[in-house]
């Protein structure tokens, strides 16, 4: 019976710096959506948006919106010694539940 011939596993850091990138990329992807949502409402106070009655109800029924940050992905978003939600993201998220007019958790 001859050598078995097994693939190596990649290293345990080579799957963390993956996954690392893959959360980059959708993190990436977000801020960029983020952007766009937030372009028109960077300077001055945010306009409330103008939602019909049934898109009120409905955040009404399935609120509190909520969402789960990277604890640790600067500059796009951390949470700073105090707790506090820092970074582009938190601040993207501040104008869109001003605009909304709910909040997210």
């Amino acid at each position: 019976m001859g050598p078995v011939c097994r693939r190596p596993s990649p290293p345990r850091r080579v799957e963390r710096l993956a996954r690392r990138a893959s959360r980059r990329r959708l993190g990436a992807m977000a801020t960029a959506l983020l952007l766009l949502a937030g372009a028109a409402c960077t300077s001055g106070p945010a306009p409330r948006a103008e939602l019909t009655r049934e898109e009120r109800a409905w955040l009404t029924a399935h609120g509190p919106l909520r969402f789960a940050p990277d604890p640790a992905f600067p500059p796009l978003e951390w949470f700073d010694e105090s707790g506090q939600y820092r970074g582009l993201v938190a601040h993207h998220f501040a104008l869109i539940e001003a605009r909304l007019g709910v909040h997210i958790e």
